[in-house]
């Protein structure tokens, strides 16, 4: 029984987390669409949502990562009270990081096709 309810458990979670995981790209619409309309705080509230549900997820070794730096920077334009600005610059972080994150699935997803065409890892051949 403990294992079903285990079981049980490690499932919800799964689907939770897929779930916040598929509500991401929704987080750049709505912060979009509220940044176009004049609702900075709005658009920044969506974004940095996004930002952090996202995590670090999408990281990827083999690109050079500058978003950081750019979401201090609008930490920053928050505190100087350009919303305008910090808004433009959460949405196109988020935005940017979703990119990343889908380049490297798709690396990945390319990578086991690979595999599973050779029947061997693509680290070991060259």
């Amino acid at each position: 029984m403990k294992l079903f309810i285990g079981f049980l458990l490690f499932c919800v979670l799964l689907n939770a987390k897929s779930a916040d995981q598929n509500s991401i790209p929704l987080h750049l619409k709505n912060g979009e669409s509220a940044r176009r309309s004049g609702a900075f705080e709005i658009a920044i509230s969506e974004c940095k949502t996004g930002i952090e549900k996202l995590g670090d997820r999408y990281f990827d070794e083999d690109v050079i990562d500058d978003t950081g730096q750019k979401i201090l920077l609008a930490d920053i334009k928050v505190g100087e009270k350009e919303l305008k600005t910090a808004s433009l610059l959460y949405c196109s972080m988020l935005e940017e990081r979703i990119g990343i994150y889908n380049r490297k699935l798709e690396k990945k997803k390319s990578r086991q096709i690979d595999k599973a065409l050779t029947g061997q890892s693509t680290e070991n051949r060259q």
